[in-house]
């Protein structure tokens, strides 16, 4: 999701629910009761104590959110991505894995609800 932020630290709901669309493997426009919307954003975000609220974008105040409101669930929850400088350490069968860092903590998982739709990929034996 932070890739729907851009650079930005800073977005509109609307403009957030457009780019969330736009990503072809997640399943956003086809959800139970049609495409993403920004009250449905709000409702899957609620749980996480994250909320629109009136920002400023230049001489206008929409609602939207700040990228501040989601960096403690972007480190719960997504997994993390390696350093393109790091180094690669070696599995036994020879296939290369990303050194990652170890969890900090035990964090509780997501409700059900906010990934309606999601279908993971499948696992490798």
């Amino acid at each position: 999701m932070g890739d729907v932020f851009g650079d930005a630290d800073r977005i509109r709901s609307d403009t957030l629910v457009e780019r969330l669309l736009q990503i072809e493997d997640a399943s956003w426009s086809s959800l139970r009761r049609g495409p993403l919307k920004p009250a449905g954003l709000a409702r899957r975000l609620c749980p996480f104590d994250i909320r629109p609220a009136s920002i400023r974008i230049g001489d206008a105040t929409p609602k939207g959110y700040l990228r501040a409101q989601f960096l403690d669930i972007w480190d719960r929850y997504l997994p993390v991505l390696s350093d393109p400088q790091q180094p690669q350490q070696v599995q036994q069968d020879g296939a290369d894995v990303a050194d990652v860092a170890a969890p900090t903590g035990q964090a509780p998982p997501p409700p059900d609800h906010l990934f309606e739709g999601y279908i993971p990929p499948e696992e490798e034996p």
